[in-house]
């Protein structure tokens, strides 16, 4: 897929935790486990990452669940993911960047980035 001009101003508006939230969002998704995620992480942060999202995704209903799952997991980029449930879901693009930037940013707020 090629990166259109709406998705160029997305990137362009990403924040300062943005690319630290989305790495924090994809290592919990990948490792659901906490117990096998405390015996192999050794980095504190990792863990305390792990919390934090774990906490927000418990407030979340399934919508945003599904949506934070099909992109961060997603095997393009985001804009790409995002661009691709859109067009399985029939959600509107930009409902589903509010979902992700909401995540970012509570997990943001979680962490004491912001």
């Amino acid at each position: 897929m090629q990166t259109g001009v709406r998705d160029l101003q997305q990137i362009a508006r990403k924040t300062y935790f943005t690319d630290y939230a989305i790495h924090a969002w994809r290592f919990y998704l990948e490792n659901p486990d906490i117990e096998q995620v405390a015996k192999t992480v050794y980095k504190q942060n990792l863990i305390a990452d792990w919390n934090a999202a774990n906490h927000i995704w418990a407030e979340m209903n399934d919508i945003e669940r599904m949506f934070a799952k099909e992109v961060y997991l997603g095997k393009d980029t985001i804009p790409d993911n995002v661009y691709a449930l859109s067009q399985r879901s029939g959600t509107g693009q930009n409902d589903i960047w509010r979902v992700l930037r909401d995540c970012e940013r509570k997990l943001a707020h979680e962490r004491g980035l912001i």
